[in-house]
């Protein structure tokens, strides 16, 4: 028999189609079989109950909405008696292939969120009467706390501790039932596989699986493979890796944070004025091999652009970090003051944008400064003594 635990995204995905719809009916008899068993997370389960009704429908009909909309807004435009188009079209105006077109993108709307509700009532099906629910025991969360204190993935993003305990306790079950075969699956490589390829299993979290004998999959196709060869297609896996790229979701913290609600974050390109000035080192100056290894973890790049985007339900502006990619909400009273990236630290500053006269907002990592040690303003490297700012360093020079 081999266990298997999904994040909810990747329940999400089955049950909206971005994995094929077999996988799920192929789970569901597999585990009547008792070919597979179905580990299930109580985190896992009230995440699911709480957005399956919202979050797999709104955003599996989200582009058919979108398109049904604009031909509406293009047949009203059409049919409209005072529009101009009027008088070039004339009164043989045909929209008939218009209304045709709108009938049968809403037939299909309908038969969409018909299999998604049959899709949603098996899950439903498997999570009541088949699956073996883990429970979060206390030493998973004093787990988890230590993982984020070291910043150890799943730990690359900001409110990562829900999938700390999901993995955790599914790894906590495996190896105290010392099971032999298991896999765990997730579409969020942002926290659990390496920044460079999205592909490998984070480094921080490779000993965690060999030592509970256990595997990790980007998607349940990829690990139905492994168990039954060619299950899945070779152009299906491709496909469904490229919908994963469209599917990894960002989420809206705000909205996570203050409502409980799962909403999408849509991002783009924007200029970023990175000001830090980075000096380069005196050759002729020995070298201690410290200051080497201190180089080496200085981030001396300078950034042109970041992905900025806003929340599809509530408009809270969000931007990825240009060094270590965390994802990063701009709350209200965070607009002209100092920013600091959730994950590494980095200091940004975001000056608000004027919806009236459309400007954009404008992202700038400012030049790095050092407090004073005396009073507590910042300062300019080079307007620096020994931590102390000159004002400070004379009064201190006069008073002894």
């Amino acid at each position: 028999m081999i266990y298997i635990a999904l994040d909810t995204n990747t329940w999400i995905y089955l049950a909206n189609g971005t994995e094929p719809a077999r996988l799920l009916h192929q789970i569901r008899q597999q585990v009547i079989t008792s070919e597979i068993a179905v580990l299930l997370p109580t985190i896992v389960k009230d995440e699911w109950d709480k957005h399956k009704n919202g979050t797999v429908k709104k955003e599996s009909l989200k582009s058919f909405n979108n398109s049904l909309k604009d031909i509406e807004k293009t047949l009203k435009h059409l049919g409209d008696k005072d529009n101009a188009l009027r008088f070039l079209l004339g009164d043989k105006s045909d929209k008939v292939e218009l209304k045709e077109l709108i009938n049968k993108f809403k037939e299909r709307k309908n038969e969409i969120e018909n299999v998604i509700e049959e899709n949603i009532q098996i899950i439903d099906e498997i999570f009541r009467t088949n699956a073996i629910v883990i429970n979060i025991a206390d030493h998973i969360y004093v787990k988890a706390g230590k993982f984020a204190l070291e910043k150890k993935a799943p730990f690359g993003m900001k409110n990562s501790f829900a999938d700390a305990l999901i993995v955790f306790s599914f790894l906590d079950y495996i190896k105290s039932h010392s099971i032999e075969s298991s896999m765990f699956i997730s579409y969020n490589t942002k926290d659990f596989c390496e920044n460079d390829d999205k592909k490998s299993l984070h480094s921080d979290l490779v000993h965690e699986f060999t030592d509970s004998n256990s595997h990790f999959y980007k998607t349940l196709s990829e690990g139905f493979n492994k168990i039954k060869k060619d299950f899945i297609s070779k152009e299906e896996l491709n496909l469904i890796e490229y919908l994963q790229k469209d599917y990894e979701p960002y989420y809206c913290e705000v909205c996570n944070e203050m409502h409980n609600r799962l909403n999408h974050v849509s991002y783009h390109k924007h200029d970023l004025i990175d000001e830090r000035v980075f000096t380069e080192n005196d050759k002729s100056q020995l070298k201690f091999e410290f200051d080497e290894e201190v180089e080496q973890h200085l981030d001396k790049q300078k950034y042109s652009s970041i992905e900025v985007g806003s929340c599809d339900w509530c408009n809270t502006e969000h931007f990825i970090c240009v060094k270590c990619c965390t994802q990063n909400a701009v709350w209200e009273h965070e607009y002209d003051d100092k920013k600091e990236c959730e994950g590494c630290g980095l200091s940004y500053k975001i000056e608000p944008y004027d919806y009236h006269e459309g400007s954009q907002p404008s992202y700038i990592i400012p030049k790095e400064t050092i407090t004073c040690e005396k009073c507590g303003n910042e300062y300019n490297e080079e307007d620096i003594i020994e931590n102390l700012c000159m004002k400070c360093e004379d009064e201190y020079s006069y008073d002894n």
